[in-house]
């Protein structure tokens, strides 16, 4: 019963973490749609839906990377924060940020804790927040 639960578990956050890459792509997609008046004036084949979410999912993908890779914004927490969320953190908190030397060691503690020993409510949270983050990062463009 705990390998199906663990399975289960995996599946469900693997499945979250892909469906806000879709989201994104589809929302692309369908912006440039609406700006360039393509939408379908009839019903598409399923194959169409298909291929469509395949390509959604992969530009969705393609653009948290992209903004990823350049570092306009970060997914993951453990980094030191760069320029651009120093300064998001201080038009918004109206303060500047208290530790800028972040130890990464400190945080790998605090997440082999949170994994390891702490309560499921933060794991949720913490999980929760990364793919907040990856469904903004692909929905920046």
């Amino acid at each position: 019963m705990a390998e199906t639960d663990t399975l289960i578990k995996a599946f469900t956050k693997f499945f979250y973490r892909d469906v806000m890459f879709l989201l994104g792509g589809s929302i692309i997609f369908l912006s440039v749609l609406y700006v360039y008046d393509r939408f379908p004036s009839k019903e598409p084949a399923t194959v169409i839906y298909a291929v469509a979410a395949g390509f959604a999912y992969v530009t969705g993908y393609a653009v948290q990377e992209f903004f990823t890779l350049i570092r306009f914004i970060r997914t993951k927490a453990g980094v030191p924060p760069n320029t651009l969320s120093k300064l998001l953190y201080r038009a918004f908190e109206r303060r500047g940020v208290e530790n800028p030397d972040f130890k990464t060691d400190d945080y790998n503690r605090a997440k082999k804790w949170l994994y390891k020993d702490g309560p499921e409510r933060f794991r949720a949270d913490h999980e929760r927040i990364e793919s907040l983050k990856q469904l903004g990062t692909a929905l920046l463009y």
